[in-house]
């Protein structure tokens, strides 16, 4: 469940979060149990959210698991029975939600826990299933003084339509006060989704692969991997507001681009709107999955799968069969229409290749790739007829589907920016100023340009563009131990914490450093990663991974990686037909079947080399795509099909 504003933080939670030996709280036993007889003597044990461990007479606990914000603290218990349990103590809630400024403190009342309606489990462990609270202090405004929580267990296996089935988590953690579940239609999805299927849907959303991990472990402590799980005991969206779907999206109607409550439903759509939310929360300056609760207390890691690898051969199954029944309060239209699709299509199969470069002219030209390289074409002159050096930079608004191309004037040193805007084409030069060598970086991320270039004297420069234009250009610093930097750095941004990792090369030494931007903190340090390469580099971060290209003084490409640590630097082919490479590649990553593609150009005929690296094969030959460009650098995009 996202964060929220809560106002009646008590009235109906979301999630109880009780459950003994692994079996949640609810107003009827599992087929597996039994009325729990009244002369037993086996005492009782609870296991906090189903996933904690099994204690008596707790301390505290979390009382809505979904949130995890309201907890039962302070507990003094005066009864512990096979029969029932009650504790005096304190009900908590964070004063601060969502726009904390410091350490979030908490609110309390005073209140009465009592646990009744045992049940039997294998093997003779006691369950108690209904939890009430009684607010004894006094109330603020909009609270309710009696809050009954019923529980209905999770079914410990529902029919999945993915095709490689989840085993369902343990039941408790997270989907708690259920109510009768809606009848299921026989046309459209229901039960659970892979997590694999999770994660292919984050990431054709256009969540990074590094984060799918992250994104579909939220899903298990949001929805249990429901697709079409509502959240249950809560109002639509007044005093509190219900989560929809595998993320819980609340209010279901703040993400209209991608569908409206029920429409989400559908994994597809349900993944738009989180990988939106995740995106205005790095916007914000936040981490991307701040507004999930169950990401800043932690509980979402008891349901990360290390080493699954996103299943992006997907197609949308639509609104998947609603589990839980309509919150209080819910608009009329759209109304539930399980199997149905709503707004952007699916992406699917592969995108498209977009490599800009510079004639010996200096004119700007561009080759892309959909179901064929279509050959270099012209596409303008520089600003007002000034020529442009090599390795031009391109970046990718998926929110309009522009490219923006920024170029460096051969004489003036000024940057120039050119943008192709869809149904219209190209737009007339801007010149954005500065005084730059050749070689430029760009970045779109949130909403946000961040260009970087390198000054004559060797300095790291950036302009960006915000909501108040461009800021113009800066230093954001030196050369490593006062080395100059030469060519045009690169830079790749890593959407899991929002650091931008800037790369150059030492115009004596040819080293390659790195900085980086920490929001919060600003720019690190150099780091030296050593080599000796010529100026012009590319980078790429996907997966948890930063891939560094560069060509080698004698002509040749290489790479050096990063995971845990860095790879170092090895070559990994020659150039085409034994042809010495120029400096500047271009490297980008095809997330519809996890490639990476790399272009360079020949020093002496200026033609256009791709090479290709494919999991489990490795590095292919290289291809020739003509063109007679400068050899100083290329640019290039991947975009995702529509």
């Amino acid at each position: 469940m996202t964060i929220r504003s809560l106002r009646r933080h008590l009235s109906a939670a979301g999630a109880l979060g009780l459950a003994l030996a692994g079996v949640t709280l609810g107003s009827s036993p599992p087929a597996s149990a039994a009325a729990a007889p009244a002369a037993s003597t086996a005492v009782p044990i609870l296991q906090v959210c189903g996933h904690g461990a099994a204690v008596e007479r707790p301390s505290s606990m979390i009382v809505t698991c979904a949130d995890g914000l309201e907890k039962g603290v302070q507990l003094a218990w005066t009864r512990w029975t096979p029969t029932g349990a009650t504790a005096t103590g304190l009900t908590s809630w964070p004063e601060c939600v969502s726009a904390c400024t410091g350490p979030a403190k908490s609110k309390t009342i005073p209140a009465r826990f009592t646990l009744s309606a045992p049940v039997v489990e294998p093997g003779g462990t006691i369950a108690f299933t209904r939890l009430h609270v009684r607010l004894t202090g006094a109330i603020p405004s909009g609270f309710l003084r009696d809050i009954d929580l019923d529980e209905t267990p999770q079914p410990t296996a529902q029919t999945s339509t993915s095709p490689h089935p989840q085993a369902h988590p343990q039941a408790g953690h997270v989907t708690a006060g259920r109510a009768t579940q809606s009848p299921q239609s026989t046309t459209a999805a229901s039960g659970t989704l892979g997590y694999a299927q999770i994660e292919g849907f984050w990431v054709d959303a256009g969540g990074s692969t590094g984060t799918a991990e992250t994104a579909a472990a939220i899903t298990g402590a949001e929805s249990s991997f429901y697709p079409g799980n509502i959240q249950p005991g809560v109002d639509y969206c007044d005093s509190t507001e219900a989560g929809w779907g595998l993320w819980q999206i609340t209010c279901g109607n703040s993400e209209p681009a991608y569908g409206t409550d029920f429409q989400l439903l559908d994994p597809w759509n349900n993944a738009e709107a989180a990988v939106a939310k995740y995106n205005g929360s790095v916007a914000a300056g936040n981490n991307g999955f701040y507004p999930w609760v169950t990401y800043n207390d932690g509980s979402y890691s008891h349901f990360m799968q290390p080493n699954v690898a996103p299943d992006t051969n997907l197609t949308d199954p639509g609104e998947y069969v609603q589990y839980h029944s309509t919150p209080p309060g819910t608009p009329s239209s759209p109304g539930p229409n399980p199997g149905s699709t709503y707004g952007p299509p699916l992406n699917k199969g592969p995108g498209e290749f977009h490599v800009f470069g510079a004639s010996s002219a200096g004119n700007l030209f561009q080759d892309w790739y959909g179901t064929g390289w279509s050959g270099y074409a012209v596409m303008g002159a520089g600003n007002g007829g000034e020529a442009l050096l090599a390795q031009p930079a391109v970046a990718y608004d998926p929110d309009n589907g522009t490219y923006h191309v920024f170029a460096v004037g051969r004489t003036s040193g000024n940057v120039y920016q050119v943008t192709f805007v869809p149904g219209t084409g190209w737009t007339d030069w801007q010149n954005l100023g500065g005084t730059l060598q050749g070689g430029l970086s760009a970045v779109y991320e949130n909403g946000t340009f961040e260009v970087f270039g390198t000054s004559p004297g060797g300095n790291l420069f950036e302009d960006w563009f915000g909501s108040s234009g461009w800021s113009g250009w800066g230093e954001v610093t030196g050369g490593n131990d006062g080395e100059a930097l030469a060519g045009g750095p690169a830079v790749a941004y890593d959407p899991g914490n929002g650091t931008f990792h800037a790369f150059a090369v030492g115009k004596n030494t040819g080293n390659t450093y790195q900085v980086t931007f920490v929001p919060g903190t600003g720019w690190t340090d150099w780091q030296n990663l050593g080599g000796a390469v010529k100026p012009g580099l590319s980078a790429v971060y996907e997966n948890g991974t930063f891939e560094v290209f560069a060509v080698s003084t004698s002509g040749k490409l290489f790479e050096d990686w990063y995971g845990t640590g860095w790879s170092g630097w090895g070559e990994i082919t020659g150039g085409n037909d034994g042809e010495v490479l120029g400096g500047g590649p271009a490297a980008v990553y095809d997330t519809s079947n996890g490639t990476f593609h790399v272009f360079t150009v020949g020093a002496s005929s200026g033609s256009t080399y791709q090479v290709t690296w494919t999991s489990g094969t490795g590095w292919t030959d290289w291809q020739n795509l003509g063109g007679a460009l400068q050899n100083g650098g290329l640019s290039a995009a991947y975009v995702p099909s529509a």
